[in-house]
């Protein structure tokens, strides 16, 4: 995974503004709002974009938050959106679950969330081991 650091999110924008809103299926009627919203916490640092390559092309688009569980009263990181441009996605998820933990160890993250209703997203976390099904059956509870 790359980081799309805040200076560099006006060259990548369309692909993050597409990726979230086909991700995040919002409706016609709030999707300027959304991305405003989205533009403003990417460019502040209140959200963070990463991508995966393909060869020179960007294959997976992650926007990502942290946040701290008050459950466990530890920091975590949610993955608000999640995005592919391939139709064989879980190739990437050995990657994407390997950056993560490298990730959650720089941030201190005991935790990771990923809500999804993509099936084939779905299908791909069910499979890696360190991702748990949560009861509302599109939630996955990674911990780390």
């Amino acid at each position: 995974m790359i980081r799309i650091v805040s200076t560099q999110i006006p060259k990548f924008w369309e692909v993050i503004k597409y990726a979230a809103l086909n991700s995040a299926q919002v409706y016609e009627e709030y999707q300027t709002t959304y991305c405003v919203n989205l533009l403003i916490d990417l460019l502040s640092g209140k959200k963070e974009c990463f991508i995966v390559k393909e060869n020179s092309n960007i294959a997976v688009v992650l926007l990502l938050s942290f946040y701290i569980d008050r459950y466990i009263d530890k920091p975590g990181i949610i993955i608000d959106n999640i995005y592919s441009f391939t139709k064989n996605a879980r190739r990437f998820f050995p990657e994407i679950e390997r950056d993560l933990f490298k990730l959650a160890e720089v941030t201190n993250s005991k935790v990771a969330v990923i809500e999804t209703a993509n099936a084939a997203i779905i299908e791909s976390i069910s499979n890696l081991p360190s991702f748990s099904k949560a009861e509302s059956g599109s939630k996955f509870v990674y911990y780390l």
